[in-house]
């Protein structure tokens, strides 16, 4: 299962309109978006606007506080449209989930550029499947996957934060560019796919169509009725490795560098809260059982007996300071056989706790004796005609900053020795 929000990125001039088949997700208010900002760029005084020692402490603008007017609408033809400035890198996140859709907007780039691209192409993106909080890249986008927006490139597959795709593509051993090709064999990518080259972008200032069909995990990106690109079992790292130093640099190369020398442990993405409610919601009067990642059921008589939000905070081995919320719930197991929760119950249990956790995008993770106290993320649901089976994945551990604890040439865990440069 995948946890679906769409995010439209601050990084040019973008227009959209929906036609009347589509369910409309613009109108003068942006009343089915939050805005999220990042820092403001140190070539721009913004007051009030209070700026930490170095660029990488800058503070951001956070959710829903705009000064700059970055994200605005306009009225054109009679239609709502939607107009990013650019001038502070950020993202418009829908409010509501959407699992399988089908997305289509029309976009052109405006002839306003602001630092840090003032020379660079204009840039811009739409992000699907995100997960986790905001600013997780660079303190200005979410976990996700990226069809990129970008002058020259629209179509490009970006991974956001560890997003790791299969796709059908060709590597240029010139320049290891790999590019989507429908007749080549499916390859594992964890960095930039180029579009196809059946591409038609139009010139610069002209109107874009572009689409976005996703299902289950999977997604096809089509320009100007043309597809440029596919993506296949969208999933994430379960950690990833963090940019260091300028954001744009990060933007523009970071997520170029190699694999890691250590092998990275992979799990599947965590259900949010929101799918979870609507599968129970689904399965209604059907007995709720949670499935360990060994495939075994635990007892049918287990009580939900917490449902918490954890927000945490910590400093990772490289010294960035970090967050990282989700909802906890903890089952037990008492001596009453004969007790059952049901789907429906569950979702009451969920709902007393709506207040407290304050958003439905929430991973769930489940504490549970078996047999020792441990955290499992809930990751799929199976229902048959008795049963709706929640199915519990492994948590992995990390080194979030190995390119500061593991220098380049140490290629082996070996060479992780006294002197040698490791942490």
């Amino acid at each position: 299962m995948r946890l679906p929000l769409l995010a439209l990125l601050g990084l040019g001039a973008f227009a959209a309109a929906a036609e009347p088949s589509f369910q409309p997700l613009l109108d003068p208010q942006l009343s089915q978006w939050e805005k999220w900002l990042g820092p403001v760029h140190r070539a721009y005084d913004l007051p009030g606007y209070v700026r930490g020692a170095k660029p990488k402490d800058d503070p951001v603008l956070g959710l829903n506080n705009d000064p700059l007017k970055v994200f605005t609408t306009r009225q054109q033809d009679g239609e709502t449209v939607l107009h990013i400035t650019g001038q502070v890198f950020g993202a418009l996140t829908t409010l509501k989930s959407y699992d399988n859709f089908h997305l289509k907007t029309e976009q052109r780039f405006g002839p306003q550029r602001w630092e840090p691209r003032t020379q660079a192409v204009r840039d811009n993106g739409i992000l699907i499947f995100c997960v986790g909080e905001h600013g997780a890249q660079a303190k200005f986008w979410k976990r996700s996957q990226e069809l990129q927006v970008q002058e020259g490139d629209i179509g490009d597959w970006w991974p956001l934060v560890g997003a790791i795709v299969d796709s059908p593509l060709r590597t240029d051993d010139a320049v290891k560019k790999r590019i989507y090709d429908p007749k080549s064999k499916l390859t594992t990518a964890e960095a930039r796919i180029w579009h196809g080259t059946d591409y038609h972008e139009k010139p610069t200032g002209e109107w874009n169509v572009i689409e976005c069909f996703a299902l289950n995990g999977d997604a096809v990106f089509r320009l100007n009725g043309k597809t440029v690109n596919v993506i296949l079992n969208s999933r994430y790292r379960e950690k990833r490795i963090p940019p260091h130093g300028d954001p744009s640099a990060d933007r523009l190369a970071g997520r170029r560098r190699q694999r890691p020398p250590f092998p990275m442990k992979l799990s599947p993405i965590p259900l949010s809260l929101q799918q979870l409610v609507e599968a129970l919601n689904k399965a209604d009067g059907r007995i709720v059982r949670f499935e360990l990642p060994t495939t075994t059921l635990l007892s049918p008589h287990v009580h939900v007996t917490e449902v918490a939000r954890l927000d945490k905070k910590f400093v990772d081995c490289g010294g960035t300071l970090r967050t990282d919320s989700s909802c906890r719930l903890q089952i037990y197991q008492a001596d009453d056989t004969e007790h059952r929760i049901t789907a429906a119950k569950f979702a009451q249990i969920l709902a007393k706790g709506a207040g407290l956790l304050g958003s439905s995008a929430l991973p769930v993770e489940v504490e549970a004796e078996a047999p020792y106290l441990s955290v499992f993320p809930i990751i799929a649901t199976r229902v048959d005609d008795k049963q709706v089976i929640l199915a519990l994945g492994i948590r992995h551990t990390a080194c979030l900053a190995e390119d500061v604890c593991f220098p380049a040439n140490l290629q082996k865990k070996s060479a992780c020795a006294p002197g040698s440069g490791c942490c």
